[in-house]
């Protein structure tokens, strides 16, 4: 990091604070991975016979345009909006 990021804070280790944010949003992610396999399955099974699968709401930033990218790479079928 540059020191550009005003918010920018380092811990007694030199560790910054998005990378603790980074690290605690990894943690949540692997807690929820094993549900998600069934929650996948059921959005394909529940989207069967229909032209979409999900509903995103899509504003063109990175966030919405990775999820975008990951929902059509999974072989999903997004209506954006």
């Amino acid at each position: 990091m540059d020191g550009s990021a005003k918010e920018l804070t380092l811990d007694e280790n030199g560790v910054c604070n998005f990378c603790h944010i980074a690290q605690k949003e990894l943690a949540w992610s692997d807690s929820i991975k094993p549900g998600f396999q069934k929650l996948y399955r059921e959005i394909k099974r529940n989207g069967r016979g229909k032209k979409y699968d999900v509903l995103l709401g899509l504003s063109g930033g990175v966030d919405s345009s990775m999820a975008l990218h990951e929902l059509v790479a999974m072989g999903l079928r997004p209506l954006c909006f």
